[in-house]
């Protein structure tokens, strides 16, 4: 078998003995969504990887959320210049962490220079965060 064959055989995220595996970030809605499409278009079929590339769809955001981790829109007029000197409009977040009273700074997953802005907590309630004694 080779790897590309092998890859699609594996689950997007397990649990197992209190330990959760995924990409990136574990968001049950989302990894949820993802297992939906997979058990309606099949294990990665092209089908599958067709939808999961349409910008914007509740399933390309699901595979978004599950292999870069949550980001959170900066307010008006704030960006973030990435390692390329790209400006971005979205801050990666610790997903993992309640950002209750933080910063976008203090929340922000990542080396960029974050804008020291308190985060709008309405934001925050279209994350899924790990609940206090979850494990991450």
């Amino acid at each position: 078998m080779d790897a590309i064959t092998w890859f699609k055989t594996l689950p997007v995220a397990f649990e197992v003995g209190g330990i959760r595996v995924t990409h990136a970030s574990w968001q049950a809605r989302d990894i949820d969504c993802i297992e939906r499409a997979l058990d309606g278009a099949g294990r990665f079929t092209p089908a599958f990887l067709t939808g999961a590339e349409d910008a914007g769809s509740e399933l390309n955001l699901a595979i978004e959320n599950i292999l870069k981790g949550p980001e959170l829109q900066l307010p008006s007029g704030l960006i973030i210049l990435d390692k390329a000197n790209h400006a971005r409009t979205f801050a990666r977040i610790k997903w993992y962490e309640n950002g209750a009273g933080r910063t976008y700074r203090e929340h922000h997953l990542g080396s960029d220079d974050v804008p020291d802005v308190s985060i709008d907590a309405g934001d925050l309630a279209k994350v899924e965060t790990c609940a206090s004694g979850d494990v991450p």
